[in-house]
Order: structure tokens, then C-alpha cells, then sequence
């Protein structure tokens, strides 16, 4: 009898390490995103869910270096930086911030623009005004034929964008849907976003573009 007892608790307990011991990883994916520990996936930086199936478009930490430049006929379609359009040196057009929850470059392009960034997106914000001395012309009439104001947002962390939409978030006039355009460099960590021919250039003009 004594020994039938040592038997079952030898196999109770056997049974109970072999169970432990089991691999609670087994069956969990993390989409080669991030590493399982005891059942549940640690995702790599920029990646997020359950299993680390969902990319962070832009990484929190990453410094941003906004710059600009204009190409138009009255430049003589010559893409140059924005501060050459006003008698400034090199670079004088040239922001720079953290991405935190959120960063806002206020006023940007002298006076022309607030831009927000976060995470997944880029919102645009017209600001300047048609009467000012600064803009003069430019604001408050579509930009011509031939006219590019281009917007360089540079990142120093990876980026991992699939695909963009633009939301136009205007009251009253439409902004053309081929009056902004975006392009994606991944592998340098460029987003570069483009007004074109038919853009609005108005008072309370609001865009987003929105990553994935």
C-alpha cells in the first residue's frame, strides 16, 4: 500500500513538471515582430498588438527635421529652399522636433502653415494670410500651373508606412484631390508631401494625411 502511494505522488508529481514545462509558446505567432515570453509577444520597437501584426507608421522619439522648398515660374522653375524665396540664408526655412504623443510646427514656412505630426498622421493647416507682406500673391489663390510648394519631413527613426490617404477636412472649398500628393522613402525615413497646380492656398485650408 505504502508503496502504491509512492507511486501515484511520483506521478502526480511528474505530471505536474511536465505541464510547467510545457511550451506556452508553442502555438503563438509574433509575425517575426517581436519575441514570445510565457505565452504573450513582446513586440520589437514600431510594432504593436496582440501578436505584433500592427506597424507604428512613425516611432515616438524620432527627431523631425522639416524643410521646404518652392519651384514655380516665378522662381524661375527652379526648386529652391523656402527661405531663398525671402532673402534668407540656407536652411533658414529648416524646423526641427521630437515626436512625442505629438508635435506641432507652429506657424511653419514663415507664418504660412501649422502642421501637426503624431504617430499615424500629418494634419495641415493654412494660417498665413493673402494680405500679409510675407506671401503676398501666393495665399489666397490656387497655385498655378507649374507651381510645387514641397514639404520634407526627414525622421531619424525607421518608419514603417504601407500606404497613405488624404482627408480634406476644409469648410466650404474642396481641395482638388490631386492638388497634394505623397511619397514615401522608407528606406532613408523621408515623407515628403507636395501642393500642386490647384491647391486652394486659402485662409483655414485643413488636410490630413493619414499613414497605415
Amino acid at each position: 500500500m505504502k508503496n502504491f502511494k509512492f507511486l501515484l505522488i511520483t506521478l502526480l508529481g511528474a505530471t505536474l513538471f511536465l505541464t510547467s514545462c510545457q511550451d506556452d509558446c508553442k502555438d503563438i505567432n509574433c509575425n517575426d515582430n517581436g519575441v514570445c515570453l510565457e505565452g504573450l509577444c513582446e513586440c520589437d520597437e514600431g510594432y504593436t498588438g496582440v501578436d505584433c501584426e500592427t506597424s507604428i507608421p512613425l516611432l515616438t522619439g524620432s527627431e523631425i527635421v522639416l524643410s521646404t522648398t518652392v519651384k514655380a515660374p516665378f522662381n524661375g522653375n527652379m526648386e529652391t529652399e523656402i527661405g531663398s524665396q525671402f532673402n534668407q540664408g540656407a536652411g533658414a526655412g529648416d524646423a526641427t522636433a521630437t515626436l512625442g504623443e505629438g508635435v506641432e510646427f507652429a506657424d511653419y514656412g514663415f507664418g504660412l502653415f501649422d502642421i501637426d505630426v503624431d504617430a499615424s498622421s500629418i494634419t495641415f493647416k493654412q494660417v498665413g494670410e493673402g494680405t500679409t507682406v510675407v506671401w503676398g500673391s501666393i495665399v489666397d489663390a490656387p497655385l498655378g500651373a507649374d507651381t510645387f510648394v514641397k514639404f520634407s519631413f526627414d525622421l531619424d527613426k525607421s518608419m514603417r508606412i504601407s500606404q497613405y490617404t488624404v482627408t480634406d477636412n476644409t469648410t466650404g472649398a474642396t481641395i482638388p484631390v490631386d492638388a497634394v500628393n505623397v511619397f514615401l522613402d522608407n528606406t532613408n525615413n523621408v515623407v515628403i508631401v507636395e501642393l500642386s497646380a490647384g491647391f486652394p492656398m486659402g485662409l483655414g485650408d485643413l488636410f490630413t494625411v493619414n499613414f497605415e
